[in-house]
Parts: C-alpha cells; sequence; structure tokens
C-alpha cells in the first residue's frame, strides 16, 4: 500500500515501481529516502512490550505471564508457547532485547558472568575466559568482595586482561541495590525513535486517506 501510495497508483490505474521499497527504506545518508519499514516498526513496538516485561515486575499482566509461562525462572529463559497471541508476539523479540540491553551491576545476584551481558566498553560485553572455567563460578556476586569491593585476584587469574580491567573498573555500590536491566541507547533515543516512526506513519496514512477522498483529517 505505501509502495503504490508513492509511485501514484490508483484503484484503477496502476504505476511502474522504480525501487523495491526495501531499497526505499534505507537511510536518507545511503542515498535512499530515508522511509521507515513497517515491519521494522512492528518489531520495534513488540519489543517495547517485551521491555515492559522485563522492567515492570510488579504489574499484574507481569505476574500473570511469569505465573504461567516461567513460574521459576525469567524471561530469558522462557519457552514459546502456541497461545495466547500476545505472549507468542511478544517472545518474537526477545533475541532483539538480547542484543540490546546489558546488565548495571549492583549485588551480582541475578546476573551469569558468561551468558549475560555485563561488561561496559567491551564488543561482547561478556568476558573472555583465561583457561578452563572455574566449576562454581556462576554469578556476577562470586567476583564481589562484600560489601562493594571486587575481588582483583579472582577476576585477573580468570579473564583476559582487558576484560579483566574492565570489570574492575565497574563501581560497586556499597548499599547493595539489585541488578539492573539497562538499554544501550538510551531511553531518550528510543523515544525518537519510536515518535518519529509513529509520526511518519501517520502523515503518510492522512496523506493517503485524502488522496483517495475518504476523509480530511485523522
Amino acid at each position: 500500500m505505501c509502495a503504490r501510495f508513492w509511485w501514484g497508483s490508483t484503484d484503477d490505474k496502476r504505476k511502474i515501481h522504480w525501487k523495491k521499497w526495501d531499497d526505499l527504506c534505507h537511510a536518507k545518508e545511503e542515498g535512499s529516502m530515508g522511509f521507515r519499514s513497517l515491519s521494522e516498526f512492528n518489531s520495534s513496538m513488540l519489543a517495547k512490550q517485551e521491555w515492559r516485561v522485563v522492567s515492570k515486575l510488579d504489574t499484574l499482566v507481569v505476574q500473570w505471564y511469569k505465573a504461567r509461562y516461567y513460574p521459576d525462572g525469567s524471561v530469558w529463559n522462557a519457552e514459546e508457547h502456541a497461545t495466547p497471541y500476545s505472549w507468542r508476539n511478544i517472545f518474537s523479540t526477545r533475541n532483539l532485547l538480547i542484543e540490546g540491553t546489558h546488565w548495571q551491576i549492583g549485588n551480582g545476584n541475578n546476573v551469569l558472568v558468561l551468558r549475560d551481558s555485563w561488561i561496559p566498553n567491551t564488543i561482547t560485553h561478556k568476558p573472555q575466559l583465561l583457561g578452563p572455567v572455574q566449576d562454581n563460578l556462576a554469578k556476577v556476586s562470586q567476583l564481589i568482595i562484600p560489601p562493594n569491593s571486587w575481588d582483583e585476584h579472582k577476576i585477573r587469574s580468570t579473564f583476559i586482561h582487558s576484560d579483566a580491567e574492565a570489570i574492575l573498573e565497574i563501581p560497586l555500590s556499597a548499599r547493595s541495590p539489585d541488578d539492573r536491566l539497562t538499554w544501550h541507547l538510551g531511553k531518550q533515543v528510543i523515544k525518537n525513535k519510536l515518535c518519529s516512526t509513529v509520526a511518519f506513519y501517520l502523515g503518510n496514512l492522512e496523506r493517503n486517506l485524502i488522496g483517495y477522498g475518504k476523509t480530511k483529517s485523522l
């Protein structure tokens, strides 16, 4: 529908689409039109809903999801279910959230050393080992000496030099707060991207409806 609108097609007249819609969705800096992909827009909205499931644990719907789909775990190790439709769609964006989030260390009790992303200013946000992993090393809390000091000897003897330095630079609070999941791009960037996407979509929809004489405003 968007492509037909852009190239001037109507119900009784078809016009040539000189470029694929996917090509028109590339950034203006790349020589394209910068149009928003509706499939990516849909994924971003679903990811926003899953972010709420991850970050707002005290809401009723999140407690219901947990009781039904991951009573003994978390969203990150939950399994996909065919129903309901809402959960299946939210679940489909989990990998996107995994790639875009990392843990801010508080007490380290909720963060797995090797599986979770938690080291800032590194490529993978996960540590690389010097040798075989220690059998009892599972959570980041095992690398912390209470109340708020890193076990420097253990860290330097377990991880490669660059990762060890990055870990030792992570500040720890004496209050030992819970670990917190954060988004790499920051809230304002996400908000701006989503707002521009919605504005573009509604603007195009309004112009399309006016062009067909169905309405004058939304």
